[in-house]
């Protein structure tokens, strides 16, 4: 169950990402996600609050990058990868598409999503 920051602090009241995740997962999601944008992500699955740094691209455009980053999140929850791997295939996807302009003409082709991952994200098997 991913969501925007901007969700997360209504559902939250102001209390934070940690609270709007203990939240969100009361309706019982066996994950709960929030984007944060160029910072990354958060989550919370099975107690673990898990925190996944961005990756830095040089940036054209924004545009569409937070639903790239569901879509992403989905390939992966459908690949039946753990939450850590998830986030971190989805932020890199998401940081990828912001390198050109448009909603969608930056999305990579999964080839590519998986090179710059082997690059950035030594030791974690996106296989």
């Amino acid at each position: 169950m991913p969501s925007s920051e901007t969700f997360s602090g209504q559902i939250s009241e102001g209390l934070g990402e940690r609270a709007a995740l203990e939240k969100m997962m009361g309706y019982g999601p066996e994950a709960a996600v929030v984007t944060l944008g160029e910072r990354g992500c958060v989550a919370l699955s099975d107690g673990e609050f898990i925190e996944e740094k961005g990756f830095e691209v040089d940036s054209v455009d924004t545009t569409g990058a937070g639903d790239v980053f569901h879509g992403a999140f989905l390939y992966a929850v459908l690949r039946e990868w753990d939450i850590r791997r998830c986030c971190v295939f989805a932020n890199a996807v998401a940081a990828m598409k912001c390198r050109r302009l448009g909603g969608r003409t930056g999305i990579p082709a999964l080839a590519e999503a998986l090179e710059f991952l082997g690059e950035r994200a030594p030791g974690l098997d996106f296989t």
